[in-house]
């Protein structure tokens, strides 16, 4: 076996031991009580009529007028919907705990692996 055999052998072991970690890390945090709110809170969502009556507004006009200011009056109606309420504190409180877990991660490879990661501006 020449050395580069026994790299090529090496990273393999170590991708599917981190592979496997990070399955069973996925279904961990699958298990809690945050991802299944937010589990809940989407599906909710995503069946309430009324909520998709208003995405399909705000969507309408904001295409219509190609400005993103266009149908705020209806995204404030949208936020103020208790469904979005709820949908919106699931969504900080799981987004609280992957930070947490992210933090705790960076720690142990020593590490910062999240804080150059830009936010894609959603929600």
């Amino acid at each position: 076996m020449n050395i580069n055999s026994f790299n090529l052998s090496f990273s393999t072991l170590e991708d599917t031991r981190l592979s496997d970690s990070a399955r069973r890390l996925g279904k961990l945090l699958g298990q809690t009580p945050q991802f299944a709110r937010f589990v809940e809170c989407s599906q909710v969502v995503a069946l309430d009529a009324q909520v998709a009556s208003l995405v399909r507004q705000i969507r309408t006009r904001r295409s219509f007028y190609m400005s993103a200011e266009d149908g705020r009056d209806l995204q404030g109606e949208l936020d103020a919907l208790p469904v979005m309420q709820s949908f919106r504190q699931a969504e900080s409180d799981l987004r609280a705990l992957l930070d947490a877990v992210d933090q705790l991660l960076s720690r142990s490879a020593g590490v910062t692996f999240a804080a150059n990661v830009p936010d894609p501006g959603c929600g």
